[in-house]
């Protein structure tokens, strides 16, 4: 507008016209050369990408799969192939021999359950799919499930590895000759038995077995609610994996909650028929609640003695 009036005037030159120009109309001549950079940076942010970090377990217990999301991707769904027979996750199903699908807003809190007694690691693809199948991410995760013996003797090395530098003691004082005079003759201590070839074939040596680790208060509230979110989703398997990690840390709500999945009035309850109940282990993880304080086992094991509700 401004350009337009002094043309029609016609009594400023072209440099006053230009001039009067960039007075007026500032922010549009420079923000138009920082646009296409910034529409570039908000066009990276939005192209969604899986987040990778490697997860270590114990063997036989269910481990992170150190898998997120960057971005939004709804609709998209993600899978993960090169699971070793016997491997389940605790969200999404399974939709072959070696794959399982979980929907890329589901990623968070996913724990992957190894094959009993499994020792070992596996190196899993995940591939983030948006809906036309078409493939928008695709990285590689590291899982490893150790023994108990092993990882308590890594925990040592890394303890002594950590351990402060002690300086080396001082050399002895040398005694003058009126001490060695004085001191008296010492017999020399009696060399150790040497133990013979039976005595070491008879009795190897056995390593002490780790404590279990102590699990937080946090870590117990983040598998309840999962183990609670699986039941709620009819996926008692994964449930009882989940909720036994915190019934083995004394938490007296898992431990009933983990009771409940065996139970076989519960399960009629809630209408699931395709697992088995077992009224023996609910028993006993009844009696385990009822030691740490829980009022509510104590019915449930009248309810089981009496077989009916």
């Amino acid at each position: 507008m401004a350009l337009t009036a002094v043309i029609a005037i016609g009594q400023f030159s072209l440099a006053e016209i230009w001039r009067q120009l960039v007075i007026d109309r500032p922010f549009e001549l420079t923000s138009s050369s920082a646009a296409p950079a910034t529409l570039a940076i908000r066009a990276e942010a939005a192209i969604p990408r899986l987040i990778v970090q490697s997860s270590r377990g114990m063997s036989g217990e269910p481990a992170p799969l150190g898998l997120t999301l960057q971005g939004r991707a709804e609709g998209a769904v993600v899978i993960i192939t090169g699971l070793v027979p016997g491997m389940e996750l605790t969200t999404g199903g399974a939709v072959g021999a070696d794959a399982w699908q979980v929907s890329a807003t589901d990623l968070r809190d996913v724990w992957i359950g190894p094959p009993k007694s499994f020792v070992g690691s596996v190196d899993l693809v995940a591939e983030l799919r948006w809906p036309d199948d078409k493939i928008a991410d695709r990285q590689t995760i590291h899982v490893e499930w150790v023994s108990p013996v092993l990882a308590q003797h890594q925990l040592d090395r890394e303890e002594i590895t950590a351990a402060p530098l002690t300086l080396p003691a001082p050399a002895p004082r040398q005694l003058d000759r009126e001490e060695i005079t004085a001191a008296p003759p010492t017999a020399p201590a009696p060399a150790p038995r040497q133990l013979d070839r039976e005595e070491i074939t008879v009795a190897p040596p056995t390593l002490p077995a780790p404590a279990p680790r102590q699990l937080d208060r946090e870590e117990i509230a983040v598998l309840l609610k999962s183990g609670k979110d699986l039941i709620a989703n009819g996926d008692l398997a994964a449930a009882r994996l989940v909720l036994q990690r915190a019934a083995d840390a004394n938490d007296v709500e898992a431990t009933l909650a983990l009771a409940a999945t065996y139970d076989p009035f519960v399960l009629r309850e809630l209408r699931v028929y395709s697992f088995p109940a077992d009224a023996e282990m609910a028993r006993v993880w009844y009696e385990k609640a009822r030691e740490l304080g829980s009022s509510a086992a104590s019915r449930r094991l009248e309810m089981l003695s009496s077989g009916a509700r």
